[in-house]
């Protein structure tokens, strides 16, 4: 047990001095909390309205007496508000400022009831910065106090600009003293306060300490032992204290400085735990959305370097910078700037995780607002006397869990007085105290559910400074109720592994788990052999267990464990093997899946190569088969897919099926059960019947027709849709109708259309007495399309007499094909589309006799036209010899279509001047009689007949040119 007999003579020394001075909080805009009940309880009336600093004092029943802040968030001075929340006598305009950390601190007068001190800093960013003191005479206006002296300057005025926003205090080691410490650049200054007043008793100087940034908390560890400086941008530092002298030196007697690691965050609030053991820094800046964090560290560590790698970050967030401070109940709060809630290290002394942090869980009131600061105390105001449980863990303000039937000794630590201490522990369950016992440690055997409750310890002695004190202490009890195990049957294995006869099986306990608990229990389970009576190697793979032991029956121990409290009860689970015969059932057939099932788009199937089964049957066709030892009311029916599955009872096979798919030559095993006890386990086999496989075609298959088409339609195609199976057979559908009859693989159709062919294929699966018949289908289609040569309804042409190059034809034609058009070619590189399939225009037809081809692109044919002849009349001729244009004649007759073409050559007076048979002359050469005639219009008569004897007559005129 640890003794803290030096430290413990001093907890007593005031007699009128306790934790309840720091039962009320006053921070913020208008905050305070009431600690009196251990919960913190907003309260309304407060004036305050600070940004940082602030102080507020309770007597030793808890109840208020005043509270010191500022009145604005802007203000540079202070205000003192007594209990009625009104300003006290000389209590407005005192030294401090509203942006000080720690703007105000109390300290009772020693020796003098009802005298108090007021302890300010001001701020260098006001340009108020210094060190001062007032005194409070709570005599004065009815009880209410009057401040009637002060301020008086303290440490170095002509350095008060240098000043920090710090100061703390504690206990001195002599009788009824204080000590209150501020600093300024290297020095600490530590006043004592004893029935004399306020004395200068000590500076310390500590080299190469900087404090040019003044912002941030000082604390004084409650047992008078550590001191903790943040100072922002210049460090955080953690020192010695010497209680006795008033004296600060480096931590643990190093000869460096011993900064706190804070991961380049700017250090401010700092708060020790009630044990001093745990040490607990707030970081961040004064900006909005700063990064604050709130790091422990473990003050048990020998070395700083040691300390700072127990750091543990306890959360992290965006916010200003805010205070952090222990409260009566041994919790620590940290302030949220801007918040109507701040936040709570509900267990200080417990080190990372199991602090139980709860992040702005705490209201401050309606209408109240927190912000940086929070009211700082006297450090050893709030160290209680220690209790610890056997294993030396401080349970201050904690709560014990533990379980039915354990037991229990909490031990104070030992404590020096000048009397007998009298101890008193009392016990509440919620419906009032009652005192047990009067011993100092206290010892709870064999707990019930009805010894939870808060148990508090009341010391009453004389101190060694002669005066009477009472200390108090408390922890909370949580004994909660043990999981119920429930009764469970024996579990019955069939045995049917490799040896289904040694009586050695494998067992699925985690099946059993559900059936040992209540439904939704928050429990962890575990099974141990028998010989494992300390419980500490549970059974690892409770999926497949085996019992390697005991053969055909085996105990196995149950644990369920709480994952609330961590109580167990215990229970058993018998293991029963009986020998087993693995039986032989019909295998079952189906056929493969048809991937394209679904696909309403689909032209053919597509095998998957395996399918569903449907055990349902196969369920009845056991029963049929078992001779009446087995039905659906008594008996439970199970399938795997292994042996060891179906042992283990994992992986089962569940209704209704249709989500297992299964592939060919797949073993399958059912358990059969009766009240989950096996009674029975066989095999069957699963058979994939595989889809046929018909032809077919997406190209669309061409059924020529005659044009125009015969009636009735002579012309067929034919269709095949063979499978490669001669016993399959077959049916034919046209755009989705039965084609009655047709059922060969193969198929003379006559119309166009969509045709599916579908397979069928009969397996006969005799491999059991109950054999069937499964018939399996596969389809596939295929696409018919007709088509004919064109016939030709219709020929216009343009028969242009001023240019021959501008001649055009127009034909027209009818049929179903898909035509192209060429002309005086039928050579496929000549044919051409048009925009219209049954119309086609030709231009720039030269003068001469032209022919017009019609092609069907789907093969069925060629059409041509008739021949079509156009002439064209000279408008002028040049008789000079030079081969172009040297005799007047109509061009385009100079082929075999005209039988007859006769010409007669007039002047202008109507005179013949030539008769010309164009089919042996080559026309008039200008010339009469031998004679050239002169340049002139001449007129022509023309007669033409072709070879159907036609007749076609032109006249007109024409220039004879020189």
């Amino acid at each position: 047990m640890k003794k803290l007999f030096p430290f413990l003579l001093l907890i007593f020394t005031l007699t009128v001095f306790s934790q309840k001075e720091a039962n009320f909080w006053y921070f913020g805009r208008n905050a305070a909390l009431d600690f009196n009940t251990g919960i913190p309880i907003p309260t309304n009336g407060s004036k305050l309205n600070t940004l940082e600093g602030c102080s507020s004092f309770s007597n030793e029943n808890g109840e208020l007496i005043f509270y010191i802040g500022a009145p604005s968030a802007t203000a540079k001075n202070l205000t003192i508000w007594n209990s009625n929340d009104e300003p006290m006598p000389n209590g407005i305009g005192l030294k401090g400022d509203s942006s000080s950390s720690q703007s105000a601190l109390t300290v009772p007068a020693p020796g003098q009831p009802n005298i108090y001190y007021i302890f300010t800093v001001g701020a260098q960013s006001s340009s108020n910065a210094g060190f001062w003191y007032y005194t409070i005479d709570m005599t004065k206006e009815g009880g209410l106090g009057d401040v009637v002296a002060g301020p008086v300057a303290l440490g170095d005025p002509a350095n008060h600009s240098k000043w920090t926003e710090k100061v703390t205090a504690v206990r001195a080691k002599e009788c009824n003293a204080f000590w209150v410490i501020s600093s300024y650049a290297d020095k600490f200054y530590a006043y004592k306060v004893n029935t004399a007043g306020v004395s200068l008793d000590k500076i310390s100087t500590i080299n190469g300490y900087n404090t040019i940034d003044p912002r941030g908390y000082l604390k004084v560890s409650p047992d008078g032992k550590k001191l903790v400086a943040a100072n922002m941008e210049s460090g955080t530092h953690i020192f010695n204290f010497n209680d006795d002298t008033g004296e600060v030196t480096n931590f643990n007697g190093s000869t460096n400085l011993n900064r706190l690691s804070l991961a380049s965050n700017l250090g401010y609030g700092v708060e020790f735990s009630s044990s001093s053991r745990r040490l607990y820094v707030s970081t961040g800046d004064f900006r909005d959305s700063s990064t604050e964090n709130l790091f422990q560290f473990d003050l048990t560590l020998p070395t700083i370097g040691k300390i700072n790698s127990s750091r543990y970050l306890i959360y992290s967030y965006n916010n200003k910078r805010g205070a952090l401070q222990l409260a009566p109940n041994g919790k620590i709060y940290w302030t949220s700037d801007e918040s109507r809630n701040i936040s709570v290290i509900n267990n200080p002394e417990n080190l990372g995780s199991k602090t139980n942090y709860s992040h702005q869980s705490i209201s401050v009131g309606n209408g109240a607002i927190a912000s940086q600061g929070l009211p700082p105390f006297i450090s050893s105001l709030l160290l209680p006397i220690t209790i610890e449980d056997p294993n030396n863990n401080v349970v201050n303000n904690l709560d014990i869990n533990l379980c039915i039937g354990e037991s229990i000794t909490i031990t104070p630590e030992n404590i020096s007085s000048n009397n007998t201490p009298v101890y008193e522990w009392m016990f509440d369950n919620g419906s009032g105290k009652t005192k047990i016992s009067d011993t100092s440690a206290l010892t709870l055997n064999n707990l019930e559910e009805d010894d939870s409750g808060t148990y508090s310890l009341t010391v009453s002695l004389e101190d060694i400074c002669g005066n009477s004190s009472k200390y108090n202490a408390s922890f909370s009890l949580i004994v909660p109720s043990k999981p119920n195990v429930k009764v469970v049957s024996d579990y019955l294995q069939c045995d049917f592994d490799t040896n289904p006869i040694d009586g050695i099986s494998s067992f699925n306990l985690a099946s059993k788990e559900s059936g040992l608990i209540e439904q939704g229990a928050n429990v962890t389970i575990e099974f141990f052999e028998p010989l494992d009576t300390s419980f500490s190697s549970p059974i690892t793979n409770t999926s497949e267990y085996r019992n390697t032991s005991s053969p055909f029956n085996h105990k196995i121990i149950v644990r369920v464990s709480s994952n609330i409290s961590g109580c167990s009860e215990f229970g058993e689970l018998n293991l029963q093997v009986d020998p087993t015969t693995l039986a032989n059932y019909d295998d079952i057939y189906e056929s493969e899946i048809d991937l394209n099932n679904a696909d309403l788009t689909a032209t053919m199937s597509a095998g998957s190569e395996n399918a569903i089964f449907d055990f349902s049957d196969k369920i009845d066709n056991i029963i049929l088969n078992s001779g009446g030892a087995f039905n659906r009311t008594d008996f439970q029916f199970s399938f795997y897919r292994t042996s060891d599955d179906a042992e283990k009872e994992i992986n089962v096979i569940t209704a209704p099926y249709d989500t297992y798919l299964f592939e060919n030559d797949t073993q399958i095993f059912v358990r059969i059960s009766k009240n989950n006890i096996c009674s029975g386990v066989g095999q069957f086999t699963l058979y994939i019947n595989k889809r046929p496989v018909p032809k077919g075609s997406l190209t669309a298959q061409v059924l020529c027709l005659n044009n125009p088409v015969d009636v009735p339609q002579l012309f067929t195609i034919n269709l095949d849709g063979s499978s490669g199976n001669l016993t399959d057979t077959y049916k034919w559908y046209l755009n989705d109708t039965l084609i009655s009859g047709e059922t060969a693989a193969n198929i003379d159709v006559n119309t166009e259309g969509n045709y599916k062919v579908e397979a069928y294929r009969n397996y006969e699966n005799s491999s059991s007495s109950s054999a069937d018949n499964a018939t399996t289908v596969g389809y596939n289609t295929f696409v018919v399309r007709v088509s004919n040569v064109a016939k030709i309804e219709n020929i216009e042409f343009k028969d242009d007499q001023d240019s021959p190059d501008e001649n055009k034809i127009t034909v027209r034609v009818s049929g179903k094909g898909d035509y192209e058009y060429a002309l005086n070619s039928d050579i496929p590189t000549s044919f051409n589309q048009g925009p219209e399939n049954l119309t086609y225009t030709f231009t720039d037809v030269q003068p001469g006799l032209n022919t017009i081809y019609i092609r069907d692109r789907n093969d069925c044919g060629i059409t041509a036209s008739q021949q079509i002849s156009f002439i064209f009349t000279q408008r002028h001729f040049t008789p000079n010899g030079d081969g172009t244009l040297d005799t007047w004649k109509i061009l385009g007759v100079d082929n075999s279509f005209y039988k007859e073409v006769r010409l007669q050559i007039f002047d202008r007076y109507g005179k013949i001047l030539k008769n010309i048979d164009q089919k042996i002359n080559n026309g008039w050469d200008g010339n009469f009689n031998g004679k050239r005639l002169p340049s002139n219009d001449y007129w022509f008569n023309a007669i033409l007949i072709d070879v159907n004897d036609n007749v076609l007559k032109k006249n007109g005129h024409f220039s004879l040119v020189r």
